[in-house]
């Protein structure tokens, strides 16, 4: 798992890391559909957020499944995604669907304006390209990474 903290405009304030994490078989079995959410938020997403330095205003995660970040830490954590015909649940902020835990809804609109900053000053999706390059560049550099 990877963090990148940046500010609205995109520039990087932080950037953490775990070792990748590799379950077993058994694991496998035993948590089933529930893998990725498991290693996500309780492994990876957790010992990121004890981790950091600095504390995020908002999270957006990569994937929907870490939404379960926002019961970790007071950040709200919004997944976005493009369109404009927003699913029950969520919110639609200019050309994105924003979501979140249902019982945090209501963060969507206390952090509506941090949001929208954010979407016209970048490419939320970008990021997370960054996050996958650096993540690479340290595989060709580190063992322990592959």
């Amino acid at each position: 798992g990877a963090m990148l903290i940046t500010n609205s405009e995109g520039f990087p304030l932080e950037f953490r890391c775990t070792y990748p994490v590799k379950p077993t078989g058994i694991q496998r079995i035993l948590y089933g559909k529930a893998i990725q959410q498991y290693i996500g938020v309780e492994l990876c997403g957790k010992t990121l957020l004890e981790k950091i330095d600095t504390k995020p205003d908002l999270i957006i995660a990569g994937k929907s499944f870490l939404l379960g970040l926002r019961k970790k830490t007071e950040s709200p954590v919004f997944y976005l995604r493009q369109g404009d015909s927003p699913d029950n649940g969520e919110l639609s902020i200019e050309r994105f669907c924003v979501s979140t835990m249902p019982e945090f809804v209501q963060e969507i609109e206390s952090k509506h304006e941090s949001i929208t900053q954010i979407i016209s000053s970048i490419d939320p999706s970008e990021p997370f390209e960054r996050i996958k390059k650096t993540l690479n560049e340290i595989k060709s550099k580190d063992a322990k990474f592959r």
